[in-house]
């Protein structure tokens, strides 16, 4: 190889014939382009010819016997030329091709038919060395090596990706190689995009980074280092390009920036039907939320699935977090979670309920804050197993108000006898079950004197006309304490409240109410009454299917709580007063004493009429079992029963226990309390006034 200086080519650079021309850093590469334009050559760039070859250097690197055969025809009708950018086209490829581009030179050299000189960076002499032994090279001047400090060919770090991923770089290996320049050293990173690209194309410098896994790509670029389906990555990916945020920020936007917390997230993911974006906005969220929350829990759960989630968030993390330490702050995040998924969770919580049956109550309970039917249910079926002498445990207050209300002793009856009767009344309804020694107090107890009618303190009500009246059927005294901390909790105003005696034979028929029709609250269809309580009380939650006590009775809470004062609330709306009160009571525990063998079924006197009365039979002297009524009835006193076939499995009404004939009387006012509530003043007959157009409920 003849090694001369930059001043002596210029001597030879005149000669026909292909030749190498090999410079040992760019200052000299650049003088030797520089002399061979001045002598009238033209400057044949690699980069263009890679680009005028069939697919434009777009899908793949055009191997050496197209790059160069591309170049042959170009220097063929271009006459005298000097070709640049071969190093940066050598610095592409693996040891195989740059011999093998070598060896094409080779034999062009060596055809000796085309008037070019190819500017070579002295780094790739090795290279040539092998080829090019025989001094008839050197002689003809067809390998002449330019003289000076030598210096390397630098390549930068380049990475080639489907183009479809890229956002900003280069387009293809044409553009990169013009990027590349001619002579000077390029630093830095250099992304190419590469159309059709989806398998890694062979014989390039294994120092290029070739990314054809959308995993690899988000790795590299996102440094996402996640296990996760392709699809998902695609997915994350097509949403970083719409926002043009980061991975992270564009899921947030995707998913709902207000709906990244652990009360709304749970409802959207279970609502969420597209099992890729699913699994996107998992990814996010466990980036994001709390490690501490209950919802990372669930997002940390082995298998989650989108199929899968609805359970493990209301079912399976739950049972494994029944005793976990922060499980205080899990249960209160679920209920939150919950009461946005509204009913989608129902049934996944009774399944809760079931595989949780053995567990401890105080453990249990604080799971059970949903306020569902279900919940209820369960609440009552372990209450039922637990004594209440101390009063309903605290963990079930906290989670079932409406047992709580129902199950206060805060209510003074005015009668200490009374007061213990009700709360013992109320304390064994709970617990399903009567004892002998109730039984025979429920005989025993008579209504004090002193406790009003009924009718003769609506009587009184009635006379203010901005006063109003609703009439829950089958309310008995029992509820009373239920609806002042409703009342309460609501912040309605309560004037008065108190017990009166309704008249025996408690059934409406011989027990009506008399009131004006035009100051009654009704219901959307126009009923005069709320008949829910009654109906729960005959016939169960549900008509005709036998339904356990623990779900009637649930559902008669909640007939108060969503019923009742809804009811009120629209009296208020239009009155400035609201009358609520019953025309009678009922009794269960009738029920579980005939159930129970501690109450007797009575011979049938008269015409019997249901159960618990009868008509009064003339010219014979009363039976002590049974309690005489001025309109000409015998009703039965304590939970013995009369004869008689059919219904009402639940509930009796009609004869003399207290709950039967006690009812509340409760007014509702809109203006604000200034005291507690107080019993109604009672009034002498004189001072009653009559109404006309009265109707009989």
């Amino acid at each position: 190889m003849r090694n001369m200086s930059l001043q002596e080519c210029s001597f030879v650079v005149d000669g026909l014939g292909p030749r190498i021309m090999l410079y040992p850093n760019p200052i000299a590469g650049t003088g030797a382009l520089i002399l061979h334009i001045n002598r009238g050559a033209k400057k044949l760039c690699i980069h263009h010819c890679v680009e005028s070859l069939p697919g434009g250097g777009m899908s793949r690197l055009p191997l050496p016997h197209e790059v160069i055969g591309g170049l042959r025809e170009q220097a063929r009708s271009t006459g005298r030329s000097v070709v640049v950018g071969l190093d940066a086209y050598l610095s592409l490829l693996d040891s195989d091709n740059i011999k093998a581009t070598m060896a094409i030179l080779y034999a062009l050299i060596d055809e000796d038919d085309l008037n070019v000189t190819f500017l070579l960076s002295s780094t790739w002499a090795q290279f040539l060395s092998v080829y090019f032994k025989n001094p008839k090279y050197e002689n003809s001047m067809q390998l002449i090596s330019v003289a000076g400090e030598l210096s390397g060919w630098n390549m930068p770090q380049i990475t080639v990706v489907p183009i479809k991923w890229m956002g900003i770089g280069l387009r293809g290996y044409a553009e990169l190689l013009s990027s590349l320049v001619e002579f000077e050293p390029v630093t830095g990173c250099l992304v190419v995009g590469v159309s059709d690209y989806s398998v890694i194309q062979a014989g390039l410098n294994a120092a290029i980074t070739q990314i054809v896994e959308i995993g690899r790509y988000m790795r590299t670029f996102y440094a996402i280092d996640d296990l996760l389906p392709e699809p998902v990555f695609e997915y994350i990916f097509t949403k970083i390009r719409e926002y043009n945020l980061s991975p992270i920020e564009a899921m947030q936007r995707d998913f709902g920036y207000d709906n990244c917390n652990s009360r709304l997230a749970p409802k959207h993911l279970a609502d969420c039907t597209d099992a890729t974006k699913w699994a996107a906005c998992v990814w996010m969220l466990r980036k994001i939320i709390d490690n501490n929350t209950y919802l990372h829990r669930v997002l940390d759960t082995n298998n989650l699935s989108r199929d899968n989630f609805r359970r493990t968030f209301v079912v399976t993390s739950a049972v494994s977090s029944l005793k976990h330490g922060r499980f205080a702050s899990f249960v209160e995040e679920r209920r939150t979670a919950l009461r946005e998924m509204a009913d989608d969770a129902t049934a996944l919580i009774s399944e809760f309920i079931d595989a949780t049956t053995e567990t401890p109550d105080d453990t249990i309970a604080p799971w059970l804050n949903n306020d569902t039917e279900a919940e209820h249910i369960e609440i009552l079926r372990r209450v039922g197993k637990v004594g209440l002498g101390d009063g309903l445990p605290k963990y079930f207050e906290d989670v079932y108000l409406l047992l709580s209300d129902y199950l206060s002793c805060a209510f003074d009856f005015g009668n200490p006898t009374i007061n213990r009767y009700f709360n013992s009344y109320r304390s064994l309804k709970v617990q399903n079950t009567v004892t002998r020694d109730f039984a025979k107090t429920a005989y025993d107890m008579v209504v004090p004197r002193d406790i009003p009618s009924r009718n003769s303190m609506l009587q009184q009500l009635a006379v203010n006309s901005d006063t109003c009246l609703l009439v829950v059927d089958g309310m008995g005294a029992e509820y009373l304490p239920l609806i002042l901390a409703l009342a309460k909790r609501r912040g309605i105003n309560v004037e008065s409240c108190d017990v009166a005696k309704a008249e025996l034979p408690s059934s409406t028929e011989y027990n009506p109410i008399t009131w004006d029709a035009a100051r009654m609250i009704t219901g959307d269809s126009g009923e005069k009454e709320v008949k829910a309580v009654d109906n729960i009380a005959h016939l169960g939650a549900s008509k005709g299917e036998g339904a356990p006590f623990e779900r009637n009775f649930a559902a008669a809470l909640d007939v108060f709580a969503h019923v009742v004062f809804k009811r009120i609330s629209n009296g208020l709306s239009k009155f400035a007063r609201v009358v609520v009160t019953s025309d009678h009571g009922s009794s269960r525990l009738a029920v579980l004493a005939h159930n129970n063998g501690l109450s007797e079924t009575l011979k049938a006197y008269g015409e019997v009429l249901d159960w618990r009365y009868t008509t009064a039979v003339k010219d014979q002297e009363r039976p002590p079992e049974l309690e005489a009524t001025l309109s000409g009835f015998w009703v039965v006193r304590g939970y013995n029963r009369l004869p008689k076939q059919g219904g009402k499995l639940n509930e009796l009404h009609g004869g003399a226990t207290l709950e039967e004939q006690l009812v509340p009387v409760v007014v509702f006012t809109r203006e604000t309390a200034t005291t507690s509530p107080t019993k109604m003043a009672k009034k002498s007959g004189k001072q009653i006034v009559e109404r006309m157009d009265f109707d009989d409920i």
